[in-house]
């Protein structure tokens, strides 16, 4: 177990929210906004190569980074990714910080035993979250893969329809759209910790249920800023950052109301250690749980830097796995969108200079440190299934595993994240448990707004608001269809942007359509024949029809509660000849 110092924690100068700067919780350092890389002079989305990271490690008093890459295992022939032709890079044993749970031993090839349980009355329900993570980045967490999607259902179209850390976090805890919830940005005053009421969130309606609630990780931004020692409602259980949320190794948290200071201790190895012993703990009786695992990374690091230069840097690996993928090259170089040729048909925020040989550099370290830090997570998947294995709670718990939003890296030649293109929208989903048919795969559409109905659902809890998602255990047992048209959205990224939305829209299962308020700009795309989105058809004769009714849609949809945003259109029209328009 991690060793703990404890130390004053100074109470926050409050912020000065008007500026498009933030700080992060209680520490003193001016931060550029958490809605993607700082720009840099010559406006790519990258300020760094990655090796400040890896240095920051080396720097510190007993640590030693390994200087050589990890050797790669085969390809892992169960990988359930659609569309992954790469090697699946695995590390080996020596890489391995937890040994007794590497696949193919008999304890890992038992933990993930296939069968659905029958449903109880009352499962305990386990949420884990990454930060940031898109799609692809699961080809590197095995473990996870074999653990949750092995014995349970995979949603292969997963969406977080607004797409950017604190809107994404308050739909999670809602179900609402930002519209409903009120969390529109990171910030205040369009969003942040204080815009959302936390007294009718997830964990209350857990509560009135019956369940014993648990929070560990990364929460709203902002939370702690006025007071760190503060504890949101609904929660039994409390362990979140209130300064150096963004450094993974040198942080406070918030434990029970009271702060702990800790500078030598992983931050996802500490929320691994912590759920260990909570899932022990409440397992002691028969009040069924809640244990909401939220892990920083991959999430750009924010770690202590001289006065002069920049916060934001690559993910920080621990030093278990620092370098272990300095051989994997980046898969984005391999999609037609990676450093698009002509981007002439994209809204004049994304029109931006090719990338240059040293920004791609900087992109693939950056890759390989993103990856790195998830092996942590992967590994703490793995913990924590052993974990409700030994507390004999394994075939009565419900695991959803997801991250908040996506992540470009390179991409239209964007590196970020709030975008309406795929890989800012797409995340993973994987969950087991009771009712989840093992094994199982849906091509349904789902969204981020749908993990708190189906957190009820499973409970039995009855939600505070008006949610405008639904439950998705019908939908993983094959007896529900997904979303016919989801809203998406992005926020304002500044406080001084007000409500002002950059670009709100509409996603089908062929369509996306997007409309930037300020500008008058529109982007539409077929992705049945473009799936990269490199060919904008707004304004597109052939697809006037299928603009019109996206539009139709829209309007429908942008001020929509509860089930009016559930509503089904049906079918869009493809393009059409001159004959039959």
């Amino acid at each position: 177990m991690h060793q703990r110092r404890s130390a004053v924690v100074a109470l926050c100068v409050l912020v000065a929210l008007v500026t498009g700067a933030c700080m992060s919780a209680t520490t003193s350092r001016v931060t550029a906004e958490d809605g993607g890389a700082v720009r840099s002079n010559d406006g790519l989305d990258v300020q760094t190569s990655g090796r400040s990271a890896l240095q920051s490690l080396r720097d510190r008093p007993g640590v030693q980074v390994p200087e050589g890459p990890a050797p790669a295992a085969p390809a892992d022939p169960d990988d359930p990714t659609p569309g992954h032709d790469e090697p699946q890079w695995q590390l080996s044993p020596q890489w391995a910080l937890n040994p007794e749970l590497l696949q193919g031993t008999p304890r890992f090839r038992q933990l993930t035993r296939k069968g659905a349980p029958t449903p109880g009355e009352q499962p305990n329900i386990v949420m884990i979250t990454t930060d940031d993570q898109n799609v692809n980045e699961m080809r590197w967490m095995p473990k996870t893969r074999a653990l949750l999607g092995g014995p349970g259902a995979t949603f292969s179209d997963s969406t977080s329809p607004h797409p950017l850390c604190c809107p994404a976090r308050a739909m999670t805890l809602t179900g609402q759209y930002a519209q409903n919830n009120g969390v529109r940005s990171n910030f205040w005053p369009s969003g942040g910790y204080y815009k959302l009421d936390n007294t009718n969130t997830l964990p209350v309606w857990l509560q009135d249920a019956g369940y014993e609630t648990a929070f560990m990780g990364k929460y709203l931004n902002e939370y702690g800023l006025l007071d760190p020692q503060e504890v949101p409602s609904g929660w039994d259980h409390w362990r979140s950052a209130v300064s150096g949320v963004y450094d993974y190794y040198d942080y406070a948290m918030n434990e029970d109301g009271r702060v702990e200071k800790y500078s030598d201790t992983y931050q996802t190895e500490y929320y691994a250690d912590e759920t260990e012993s909570l899932i022990a703990q409440m397992s002691a009786d028969d009040q069924p749980f809640f244990l909401w695992q939220a892990h920083l990374a991959p999430h750009t690091a924010c770690a202590a830097a001289p006065s002069n230069e920049g916060c934001w840097d690559s993910a920080t690996p621990s030093m278990s796995y620092a370098r272990s993928f300095d051989n994997v090259p980046l898969p984005q170089r391999r999609v037609p969108s990676y450093n698009e040729a002509d981007v002439s048909d994209k809204p004049q925020w994304i029109r931006r200079p090719r990338l240059g040989q040293d920004e791609e550099q900087a992109l693939t370290e950056q890759f390989q440190r993103r990856i790195e830090s998830l092996q942590d997570v992967d590994d703490a998947v793995a913990r924590t299934v052993s974990a409700l294995d030994e507390a004999g709670e394994l075939d009565d718990t419900l695991i959803i595993f997801t991250s908040d939003n996506g992540y470009l890296l390179g991409e239209h030649r964007f590196s970020g994240k709030i975008v309406g293109y795929e890989p800012s929208l797409r995340v993973p989903l994987m969950m087991r448990g009771p009712g989840v048919p093992a094994g199982s795969r849906s091509t349904e559409t789902v969204g981020t707004l749908d993990l708190a109905p189906t957190v009820a659902d499973a409970a039995g809890a009855t939600p505070g608001r008006d949610v405008d998602g639904r439950s998705i255990l019908p939908v993983a047992a094959g007896d529900a269809r997904g979303w016919d048209t989801l809203l998406i959205q992005g926020g304002p990224r500044l406080p001084k942007g007000g409500d002002e939305w950059i670009y709100r829209g509409v996603r089908t299962d062929r369509y996306t359509y997007m409309e930037y308020r300020r500008t008058g700009e529109r982007e539409l795309y077929d992705r049945r024949r473009d799936p990269h989105q490199l060919r904008n058809v707004a304004g597109d004769a052939r697809y006037a029809a299928a603009q019109a009714e996206l539009r139709r849609r829209l309007m429908a949809l942008q001020d929509c509660a509860g089930a009016d945003c559930r509503q089904r259109f049906g079918p869009v029209v493809g393009p059409q000849s001159p004959a039959q328009r």
